[in-house]
């Protein structure tokens, strides 16, 4: 008898299923949320680890992981087959995000699943942070965390040299007080060309892959503008 296209597509999901099983007793784990369905498996290696979540709430705050946690990719799909043979001897589904760091990628989830996170972080942090945020699609859900974060950071230490990764986390935590300080900063204090031009400073940057074209573009143009009121204003003066 001839095997349809479904049962065939449903072997293979069982044989994930079974693969992903064994993985998951090989992977440190830590329990975001009580039952949950779903172990985030971040990392690769030494650095991996399995973060067990409730579906429903990365997917709530991202709609990166409503895609993948969907029926149209195949995380979803078998996550829905998963859930539809789950009882209590069986393990959360395993996701791998192997590109992904684990701290941030925990730090996210715990802001999201309302656990208690950390009430000062380092500028480092919130760069990995920012990585995962852009990535996923959840500024909201960590604008005003992350933007506290970076007011303490300023009130601490001003922004020193890092204008540059300061316009890049505005940009992914969507901090419309940080940016407009930061875009003003760089137009006053970069040259037109150079190392020390918007673009090379952005460039040179940790955050340089979340910053767009069109706003160091804009960054360049206030720089300009800037720069033209200077020489008339000192012209007119002599």
């Amino acid at each position: 008898m001839a095997t349809s296209g479904w049962s065939k597509r449903r072997a293979k999901d069982m044989i994930r299923h079974i693969f992903i099983e064994l993985h998951f007793d090989k992977t440190q784990t830590i329990n975001i949320a009580a039952q949950g369905d779903v172990c985030l498996v971040v990392g690769e290696n030494e650095a991996e680890v399995g973060y067990i979540v409730d579906s429903h709430t990365p997917k709530l705050a991202s709609p990166i992981f409503a895609a993948l946690l969907g029926p149209r990719f195949a995380e979803g799909n078998a996550l829905i087959l998963h859930q539809d043979h789950q009882n209590a001897n069986v393990s959360p589904f395993n996701v791998t995000l192997p590109e992904d760091d684990g701290k941030a990628m925990k730090l996210l989830l715990d802001h999201i699943h309302f656990r208690q996170v950390s009430d000062r972080l380092e500028l480092a942090d919130l760069v990995d942070l920012a990585v995962v945020v852009d990535k996923y699609q959840c500024q909201t859900a960590l604008n005003h965390y992350a933007t506290a974060q970076m007011r303490l950071l300023v009130d601490s230490n001003g922004f020193s040299d890092k204008l540059a990764e300061y316009l890049g986390l505005s940009i992914a935590f969507r901090s419309h007080e940080i940016f407009h300080a930061v875009t003003m900063g760089l137009a006053l204090t970069s040259s037109a060309n150079g190392s020390s031009s918007v673009e090379s400073r952005v460039a040179a940057s940790s955050t340089a892959a979340i910053v767009p074209e069109r706003i160091i573009t804009a960054v360049e143009r206030l720089r300009d503008h800037y720069e033209k009121e200077a020489i008339t204003t000192i012209s007119s003066c002599c």
